[in-house]
């Protein structure tokens, strides 16, 4: 094959295959009778040809959403080399298809941290990666220490505000007097006096009182008669 695929033999060479010597003729088929290059060499492009060989990841792709859509492994693999098919001025090959979800991690914590999609989506540490789900265990991979600490991430990137769990707040004293002065609020442009209800009671008392004076013309001393003067010329009289 290499005597005209220059290229592609060179990739096999560095790849897996290569290594392990898994030939051109293993994932390559002649389509007819007779000899290549007269007869044509064809791929089985859909994910049976691989899971001939790679039967976990075969059964875990089926349980995916590219098994779903029938997305075959060379739409995420270039042949080759087995490496990632990662289009021109894109990062990752996820890329090339979720378009709208890359464009929303560019602004997460995890890509600042310099975390790709492979990293969460192909977690190797379940399975093979090929369901493409996000389970536990790929969290606890970088998180496990810090996992069940409040808010450490958004402690590390400054996104949060230390503040005491209610139970353990401790109670806070307020003065009756500034209590009083901070009750008095503005609502829709009209003052209005908050005040507790004993106070009140003596406001209305204090009120009261006055108002009464005001009509009787009486005063405190006016209730006991021993404390009024005595009129000595009129008694003479």
């Amino acid at each position: 094959c290499a005597n005209c695929h220059e290229d592609q033999h060179g990739l096999w060479m560095e790849s897996k295959h290569g290594e392990v010597g898994t030939g051109c003729v293993a994932c390559h088929q002649l389509e007819g009778e007779g000899e290549h290059p007269v007869v044509p060499f064809s791929i089985d492009r859909t994910g049976q040809l691989c899971g001939s060989c790679h039967l976990e990841q075969y059964d875990d792709w089926q349980m995916s959403v590219h098994g779903e859509k029938e997305i075959a492994c060379s739409t995420c693999h270039e042949p080759h080399t087995q490496g990632m098919r990662i289009a021109p001025d894109t990062t990752n090959v996820c890329e090339n298809c979720h378009l709208e979800q890359t464009s929303e991690a560019t602004h997460s914590t995890h890509t600042l941290a310099g975390v790709t999609c492979v990293e969460c989506h192909v977690n190797t540490s379940e399975d093979t990666g090929h369901t493409f789900a996000v389970g536990t265990g790929t969290c606890m991979e970088c998180h496990g220490e810090t996992i069940h600490t409040s808010a450490h991430i958004a402690e590390l990137t400054g996104g949060v505000v230390e503040q005491a769990h209610p139970e353990s707040a401790p109670a806070v004293e307020v003065d009756e007097a500034e209590h009083a002065e901070e009750s008095v609020t503005e609502n829709c442009g009209e003052a209005r006096l908050n005040l507790p209800m004993w106070a009140m009671v003596a406001l209305g008392m204090i009120i009261g009182i006055a108002i009464f004076w005001v009509i009787t013309g009486k005063n405190p001393g006016s209730e006991h008669p021993e404390n009024a003067p005595v009129n000595t010329d009129e008694d003479k009289g």
